[in-house]
């Protein structure tokens, strides 16, 4: 089996056309779908259009009641002949929104499986799967296994998987909902890569997706096909009523020619080779610049253009600042005794920590009885109980003589069991049910198996087990394990320095009496709570909207501060004084397309003395205390956690039902706040103002609401994060 090209040219043998008829009046869906070989069509529509159903029924997973499903000449399900092609047997690759990867098996496990259960050879199946993680960028994970991975890693991997069975049909549903935001943008390009010349199907909600993926779109409303054709030709009409409501859609003359656009942007004739078009610009193109100019002068003054970023866009932009600077910070090794301080919070493990002894370390008892031999008791009954002499107690923390026969030693919880005993007598179900004087005599009514309420050496951990697994958080119960196991010290990753910096003149520290017109500092202490649950050494400070004390809190801080977090001070208007003192260097600051947190910064900043000074990363935070939490959730969370070997580096995250309506800007991707309820449905909590920092602290999920969406109705489907 010779790996097939990812790139095969579209119309070549290894592409097929699909052809979908689905009638299902059960489900109001209606659809007549074509996709010519070798191109991909995305398919777009509010939640409920029959998006899922269309992917289910090419899938083999759902039949509708009439249905036909073809591949170039073969049928896979057609309802008028009875013909039905097994899911597993339609050469159909499914990537689904959170793939589902064999724990047991490492990534080339896992990708091999497909051509293995093909009757493809060992040595050739491990070929297949080396090349097609190297295609999708997840060479270096080949030995890994699954619980290590992040969400875009997995999700390389289950795109792996699907490819190396040789589809004759790609299927990609959400494929990047799982996926961290800093990841989106680079995965999507190896999925664009990859889809090339393959005949595909991508169901998503979001139009970047579209522009970087699709040759092809149809647009489902109410289980109909409302339209359909190429990318820029649909787009760019609008004749939807779902792509009607997005004024912020931004694509090329829908009469060029149809092109896939590279790496997530459209290019437009009337706009310079080298500028991008955000496709989710709310704001009418600026002057472009003349066609003359440097590439690189046209993109730098194409950054100023007062436009807002996508989110993906912004989270890559900064995962591109922060990563670089966390990447040098190495590891270091630690007394197990000084993590017990909480000097150095709860690190997380750089390299597995082994078990130096067993647990337990000896054989001791589980319970408060007597230590006897299981061989003395073996005949007794109730009616002809066996006597057995009591011999001296055994506390824990002793050492006992080794146990006579027909004898009993009184025995507590945790004590080493005494050579020669092998079982444990509960104290209440001996006779009498009390600890008696040695010379005395107990009796025992049952037999009891070898074993009973002993604790095996070693039945926890043997020694040279793997207690903690890099990756994990030393918490309480770790720590325990490890003192358990004897480990004296272990390699925890070097926490990230950041100085943490609110702005406002109205700003009182926590605790502080409040003079006239102050508030509380609610960002710092909230802000620097989130570091330290990732894993973040933090110095924080207040100053007041001076641009000189701003500067002045940049100098004096320690040499070793990794990166910068202000909060406040990012908008246009006055008194902004993190834009004021740092917009004139090298600072980014304007608008991302979401609700809250619009405003943001980021870029570089000097923090010494010195005239040359060091330059770190800063990452710039709107001041409405529900905007700096949603940012630092959405932007530098995932980096932080990445680079804290935090696994899974992201929030839990999946796909749940509306208990309620809402509303959302559709220029805007809202991040609203809820909960689940008794029926696991989620309600909101609060509205969506910034300020509400006790409705976020209620609530246990951020809701995304992705750009696009108007509005929502109870019954509908959104994704959720987990945040307590």
């Amino acid at each position: 089996m010779t790996p097939r090209s990812p790139a095969a040219p579209s119309g070549s043998p290894a592409a097929s056309a699909l052809v979908v008829t689905i009638d299902d009046a059960g489900r109001d869906v209606r659809l007549d779908v074509t996709v010519a070989a070798g191109r991909t069509l995305a398919v777009v529509g509010p939640n409920g259009a029959g998006k899922s159903t269309l992917l289910q029924t090419v899938a083999g997973l759902y039949v509708p009641p009439v249905a036909r499903v073809a591949v170039g000449e073969r049928a896979l399900t057609d309802t008028a002949t009875g013909v039905l092609v097994p899911a597993h047997r339609r050469a159909v690759g499914l990537l689904e929104q959170r793939p589902v990867l064999f724990g047991h098996l490492t990534c080339t496990g896992n990708v091999a499986f497909g051509p293995r259960s093909a009757g493809t050879s060992r040595r050739t199946a491990r070929t297949e799967a080396h090349h097609w993680l190297d295609v999708v960028g997840a060479g270096t994970l080949a030995r890994r296994r699954p619980g290590s991975l992040s969400g875009g890693q997995a999700q390389r991997v289950a795109l792996a998987r699907a490819l190396a069975a040789a589809p004759d049909v790609v299927l990609l549903d959400e494929p990047f909902v799982a996926v961290d935001q800093p990841s989106v943008p680079r995965l999507r390009r190896v999925v664009a890569d990859v889809l090339r010349g393959l005949t595909a199907v991508v169901v998503t909600h979001d139009l970047d997706d579209v522009l970087a993926l699709a040759d092809d779109v149809v647009v489902i409303e109410r289980g109909r096909a409302v339209d359909q054709g190429p990318v820029r030709a649909v787009l760019g009409a609008r004749h939807s009523a779902f792509l009607a409501g997005m004024p912020w859609l931004d694509v090329a003359d829908p009469h060029d020619p149809p092109h896939r656009p590279r790496h997530g942007a459209a290019t437009t004739p009337d706009r310079a080779p080298g500028t991008i078009v955000d496709v989710t610009d709310s704001h009418a193109p600026g002057p472009q610049p003349s066609a003359a100019r440097p590439a690189h002068e046209q993109e730098d003054e194409q950054e100023h253009v007062d436009r807002p970023r996508t989110v993906a866009d912004h989270a890559d932009r900064v995962a591109a600042l922060v990563e670089p600077a966390l990447a040098t910070r190495g590891d270091e090794v630690v007394a197990v005794a000084d993590l017990l301080t909480g000097a150095h919070g709860s690190p997380v493990l750089a390299r597995d920590a082994v078990a130096a002894l067993p647990s337990p370390v000896f054989e001791n008892s589980q319970m408060d009885g007597y230590a006897l031999r299981a061989a003395d008791v073996a005949g007794a009954t109730p009616d002809r109980p066996v006597a057995l002499r009591v011999v001296d107690p055994v506390p824990a923390g002793t050492v006992p003589a080794p146990l006579e026969p027909d004898t009993a030693a009184p025995i507590m919880t945790g004590a080493p069991v005494p050579a020669g005993a092998d079982v444990v007598l509960r104290v209440e179900d001996a006779d009498p049910a009390r600890f008696v004087d040695p010379g005395s005599v107990v009796r025992v009514r049952d037999p009891l198996a070898p074993g009973t309420y002993v604790r095996p050496t070693g039945s926890d951990l043997a020694a040279g087990d793997v207690v903690v697994r890099a990756g994990e958080r030393l918490g309480p119960a770790r720590l325990g394990a490890l003192v358990a196991a004897g480990v004296a010290e272990v390699a925890v990753r070097r926490a990230p320095h950041v100085l943490l910096v609110s702005t406002g003149s109205e700003l009182a520290p926590a605790g502080a009496s409040l003079g006239p017109a102050q508030v509380p500092d609610v960002n710092g202490a909230a802000l620097a709570a989130a570091l330290r649950e990732v894993g973040a050494r933090v110095t924080t400070a207040v100053v007041p909207d001076d641009d000189d004390a701003l500067a002045r809190a940049l100098a004096d801080v320690p040499a070793d501060v990794d990166v910068v977090v202000t909060s406040g001070g990012v908008s246009a208007g006055a008194y902004e004084v993190v834009r004021q003192t740092l917009g004139a260097g090298d600072v980014w600051f304007g608008h991302v397309a979401m609700q809250p947190g619009g405003p943001q910064g980021a870029g570089t900043v000097r923090v010494a003395a010195d005239a040359e000074g060091t330059a770190v990363p800063v990452v710039a935070f709107p001041g409405n205390p529900v905007s700096a939490l949603v940012s630092f959730e959405t932007f530098l969370r995932p980096v932080l956690a990445r680079a804290a070997g935090l696994v899974p580096a992201e929030r839990r995250r999946w796909t749940a039902t509306l208990a309620e309506p809402l509303d959302s800007p559709p220029h805007l991707h809202q991040v609203r706040r809820g909960a689940l309820d008794a029926d696991g449905r989620v309600v909101l909590v609060g509205g969506p103002g910034s300020h509400l920092v006790a409705r976020y602290a209620a609530a246990t999920l951020l809701v995304q609401v992705p750009v696009g969406v108007r509005r929502l109705e109870a019954g509908d489907e959104v994704e959720v994060w987990e945040i307590a």
